[in-house]
């Protein structure tokens, strides 16, 4: 049974603390979505939006990481609203509002009104779910529909009925085609179903339902496996730090050890209430959300160790709703009382905070593509040749010079030409120093440092035909710059 909370919540109450969990959730969501320009990987999503959509089935094998849903849906989205940074992200920030919701009836079903309201506050004010919901990738879908698909797990639980059934397969199956990685939730849930003799005959449809969605997945899964084989070259020991960091405080906090360590150590708080002052009413409550939640960050783990290494932040977001829970219901212990509440508001005001100081910080390696693009400025009338790097973010880069192009192997002849080098100016300014400047008869007229580019300008008195071994060369250890044109 639910346990109770040392202050009952009433209806009225309930509707008024839910609506202003959604309410903050929609404002830190659809304030300042295009405050920040396209980063790498969005940009791969829109150019695939820009597809026909025959084209984009087609080509999602080839250039993508994850399942097709996120990109059908957003397809059919961007030809109502448009494919601009608003029109896109629109989507995720809707979906990330909505899910406040089904993780307050999860929280509520599982535990207590009490917990749920609490979660959705989480849920509401979590900066890995606030970036994510500002972001045209898949990610915000997958935490909504691993959302559903443990609501239903909780129902199913507490009542075999065949609309529970149907509801849990159902959401999981989406789940499964939003992102693989939701099968480290979908699964220890279906198991806790098939292993309980109360729910082992209503699971039985969805288990055969998932098997075949999983089993039709796998041609895929092959063909994609090339697209996120960068991964495992990430050190595994940096990728362990970032799935902490994001849990807590999102991917791109500002100052990001100190409020790391503070979300962590208020969350041990809550864990720690959870471990000794709860009864075992409220433990068994809980248990389900503990169960799944670790699950979700151990199975990939585990197979990471074991060689099958696709360990990242982002994509072990599916483990948050339930994680969310268990703090949420530590918390809200009977014996937890005021203090309970005021560690709750806590995480709650440092996750808004978290939210306003990096709404406008470039995402993913602090790399402003947009604003670079528009410092460029109209080429001369003889031509300009552009040096990008890192060569990676080409495709974002392009997306705001629709008038560049790469360079012809033979090179081209230009009159101008500016180097341009993207990221943070104190993490890499070693690498925006060695970068070295095109030869003669270019000459330096003018630069410009920003925060996240610089731009270096070389002109010369007449047209001159340049190629990628006369213009830059990057140090030894780094990708070489990309070379584009335009007139």
């Amino acid at each position: 049974m639910p346990a109770r909370a040392t202050f009952t919540v009433g209806r009225r109450a309930e509707r008024i603390l839910l609506a202003g969990a959604i309410v903050l959730a929609a404002v830190l969501r659809f304030t300042a979505l295009d405050a920040r320009g396209w980063w790498r990987d969005e940009a791969v999503t829109v150019r695939l939006l820009r597809l026909p959509f025959d084209e984009l089935l087609r080509t999602i094998p080839d250039s993508e990481g994850s399942p097709p849903l996120y990109y059908v849906l957003a397809w059919g989205w961007t030809r109502l609203f448009g494919d601009s940074e608003v029109g896109l992200r629109s989507f995720s920030a809707l979906v990330g509002t909505v899910t406040v919701g089904i993780v307050y009836l999860a929280g509520r079903d599982l535990v207590s009104k009490r917990t749920g309201i609490v979660a959705a506050y989480f849920a509401a004010a979590s900066p890995l779910l606030v970036w994510h919901a500002q972001d045209g990738r898949s990610y915000a879908l997958l935490v909504l529909t691993g959302a559903l698909s443990f609501l239903f797990f909780v129902r199913l639980r507490r009542t075999a009925t065949p609309l529970a059934a149907l509801g849990f397969g159902l959401a999981s199956a989406l789940a499964l085609l939003t992102h693989y990685f939701a099968v480290f939730l979908v699964l220890p849930e279906l198991l806790w179903l098939l292993l309980a003799s109360r729910t082992r005959r209503s699971a039985v449809l969805p288990a055969v339902a998932l098997t075949i969605v999983g089993l039709a997945l796998v041609p895929l899964i092959s063909a994609q496996r090339g697209n996120v084989s960068w991964i495992s070259e990430v050190p595994r020991s940096r990728r362990g730090l970032e799935v902490v960091q994001e849990l807590l405080v999102g991917p791109q906090a500002p100052w990001e050890r100190p409020t790391t360590l503070l979300a962590g150590l208020l969350a041990a708080v809550a864990l720690l209430i959870l471990a000794s002052r709860v009864s075992r009413d409220e433990w068994r409550a809980v248990l389900p959300a503990a169960t799944t939640g670790l699950a979700a960050v151990a199975l990939p783990l585990l197979l990471a160790l074991g060689g099958l290494d696709y360990l990242l932040g982002r994509n072990l977001i599916v483990a948050w709703v339930p994680l969310a829970i268990v703090v949420a219901a530590g918390l809200t212990a009977r014996r937890a009382g005021r203090a309970g509440i005021a560690l709750a508001s806590a995480l709650v005001v440092l996750g808004v905070g978290v939210v306003a100081g990096s709404a406008t910080t470039p995402k993913f390696g602090a790399e402003d593509w947009r604003g670079s693009a528009r410092a460029l400025g109209p080429p001369p009338a003889g031509g300009r040749a552009i040096v990008l790097w890192p060569p990676e973010g080409a495709d974002a880069f392009l997306l705001y010079r629709p008038t560049a192009r790469l360079s012809p192997a033979a090179g081209e002849t230009v009159q101008e030409v500016v180097v341009v080098t993207l990221g943070d100016r104190r993490r890499d300014a070693a690498l925006r120093a060695t970068l070295a400047p095109p030869r003669p008869p270019f000459r330096e007229v003018a630069s410009e440092d920003s925060t996240h580019f610089a731009l270096t300008r070389f002109v010369t008195d007449r047209t001159f035909l340049a190629t990628a071994d006369a213009l830059a060369t990057s140090p030894a250890g780094t990708s070489a710059p990309v070379i584009l044109v335009e007139r």
